[in-house]
């Protein structure tokens, strides 16, 4: 074992040695640049139809079919994802986004069925659970609203 160890440690001082380590005079400089591709939830969407593109950009199907307007100004849509129908919404402000989730929290807490929703920037994906928000969050961004 002690053999294996003083290799090790033998190989490490080369390794050091052939990058200019303390015996060298040359200063090496690494920079390391944060590269997040995953959208944070603050992107906006003009319509429904923009969200189920986004959602197919990154590899989902999401053959959008449209379900009409919202007293609150809200415009919604449907497809299949992952084998879940998921409800698609645009909303006019964040305020409606969150007038929706008071109201309908209030409503769900009642029962013992599981939710979910990703929430973003004026808009919300119904997921109906939390394992399938958090399977599209890393395309979409935004936060799970689920229980």
């Amino acid at each position: 074992m002690r053999r294996v160890v003083r290799a090790i440690v033998v190989l490490a001082a080369f390794a050091l040695a052939a990058c200019g380590g303390a015996g060298s005079s040359a200063k090496q400089t690494v920079t390391v640049t944060a590269s997040s591709t995953k959208p944070s939830g603050q992107q906006e969407y003009s319509s429904v139809q923009a969200l189920a593109d986004d959602l197919t950009k990154h590899g989902y199907t999401c053959a959008m079919k449209p379900r009409g307007s919202g007293s609150d100004g809200s415009v919604s849509g449907e497809c299949w994802i992952l084998r879940k129908q998921m409800i698609l919404v645009i909303y006019p402000n964040q305020a409606a986004v969150n007038d929706y989730l008071r109201m309908i929290h209030s409503i769900v807490d009642l029962g013992n069925d599981p939710f979910g929703w990703l929430v973003g920037n004026k808009w919300i994906v119904n997921c109906g659970e939390r394992a399938a928000c958090q399977a599209i969050q890393d395309s979409l961004g935004g936060t799970v609203d689920a229980r």
